[in-house]
């Protein structure tokens, strides 16, 4: 559960920097 936790920040994370 931590991992996905973790790759759901990450791909959050990555979307609202594509979206820069």
């Amino acid at each position: 559960m931590a991992i996905q936790a973790e790759l759901a920040n990450l791909r959050a994370e990555r979307d609202r920097l594509r979206r820069e």
